[in-house]
């Protein structure tokens, strides 16, 4: 009987070293990703930017918003792009709702 330890017993796997530049680009990737789809599916942050839901709600508080409750469109989207054709899942709001448009594009001149 011969004595063979377990590291000679396996044969050399070949070693692949990624440097951490890739892994943290990697990471980034993964992390974009995952905010994507929970800023356009799941919840966005708002804030509220005029006095018009006073006294209730006041200028500058933060809103977390809920995005399945009403369905999606293009809007739903960063930059509405169109791969949303019209309004899915769609519902409509219940009395005490509090709803978020989409800003006017501003004009300036």
């Amino acid at each position: 009987m011969t004595d063979i330890t377990p590291a000679e017993a396996l044969p050399d796997a070949p070693q692949k070293k990624k440097s951490e530049t890739l892994d943290f680009l990697g990471f980034l990737l993964k992390l974009g990703i995952i905010v994507f789809v929970i800023r356009s599916f799941i919840a966005a942050p708002f804030n509220i930017p005029s006095e018009s839901m006073m006294p209730r709600l006041l200028v500058g508080d933060y809103l977390l918003v809920s995005k399945w409750n009403y369905g999606y469109s293009k809007y739903s989207l960063p930059f509405s792009v169109p791969l949303i054709p019209g309004r899915i899942m769609a519902d409509t709001p219940e009395r005490g709702d509090v709803v978020v448009f989409k800003a006017p594009p501003s004009q300036h001149q």
